[in-house]
């Protein structure tokens, strides 16, 4: 059953992906373009999914809107997870001094709420994908910071590291061919977790008018413009809702089967 999860998941994850890079291959109409004759039209009349309330077609516009989630989650992540590694390496190998440091930043970062932290950053830098994923990814660091550093610690008196020290091979080469490939693991896993919370929280800023502009299309602005019509055409909001729910659902599923993959502890009948 696991494994049939796994498999849907993946699959519904690589549609998204291909929406995402090549939306053109589910539908060829334009996302913005305007049909004043047909809002509010039910899905099945000529659209799939319906239509929003200057008659863009939302099969089209949840096409496109995969682009700019997609491009955070992974845009964020990839900040986070190479300054946050980094930080972390060098917080867990290095210096009381930049142990201290590096940590208590975290802890900083960590006492303030994610989203009223990027409402508040988003505010002075303005809306926009690359103002997101600077942000998103800031917000993420001490996650891969906190994690990268307990993983130091475990495998610093290692025998491989002590062996590298040993020899008098530079801290530069130990952390690289001694302390980060085998720390790799956690930290990919902490990535495709970290993507889905980035994609949500994309969606809230989007939804509150501080993530992607309009009429551009994305996810948490769609809903955030059918909650206006929740009552007079509740699918409008049903669709976005779901996709954005079933992606989430899909990334986390894979990150949770990537977990039980890297950790033989957690494989059955270890």
């Amino acid at each position: 059953m696991q494994q049939v999860r796994v498999l849907l998941s993946a699959a519904f994850a690589l549609l998204v992906l291909l929406a995402a890079v090549i939306p053109r291959l589910f539908t060829a109409r334009d996302p913005l373009l305007m049909h004043p004759d047909v809002p509010f039209a039910a899905p099945g009349h000529g659209y799939l999914l319906g239509t929003d309330e200057f008659g863009r077609d939302l099969f089209a516009r949840i096409a496109y809107g995969a682009r700019p989630s997609l491009e955070v989650a992974a845009g964020s992540v990839a900040v986070a997870g190479a300054a946050g590694s980094i930080i972390g390496v060098l917080g867990g190998y290095g210096s009381p001094v930049w142990e201290a440091l590096a940590m208590r930043s975290a802890d900083v970062i960590l006492c303030f709420p994610p989203i009223l932290l990027a409402m508040m950053i988003a505010g002075f830098l303005g809306a926009g994908v690359g103002h997101l994923i600077l942000i998103i990814g800031f917000l993420y660091i001490p996650q891969f910071s906190r994690l990268a550093f307990a993983q130091t610690l475990a495998v610093r008196r290692s025998e491989y590291v002590e062996a590298a020290r040993a020899v008098g091979a530079p801290t530069a080469r130990v952390l690289a061919r001694a302390i980060f490939p085998n720390i790799v693991g956690p930290l990919v896993v902490q990535a495709s977790l970290s993507a889905a919370s980035a994609m949500l929280l994309e969606s809230g800023l989007s939804f509150l008018g501080l993530g992607v502009l309009p009429p551009a299309p994305s996810w948490g602005l769609e809903i955030a413009t059918a909650r206006n019509y929740m009552f007079q055409t509740p699918y409008y909001v049903l669709w976005p809702s779901l996709v954005l729910s079933a992606t989430i659902l899909s990334i986390n599923t894979m990150g949770d089967a990537l977990l039980d993959y890297l950790d033989p502890r957690r494989r059955p009948g270890v």
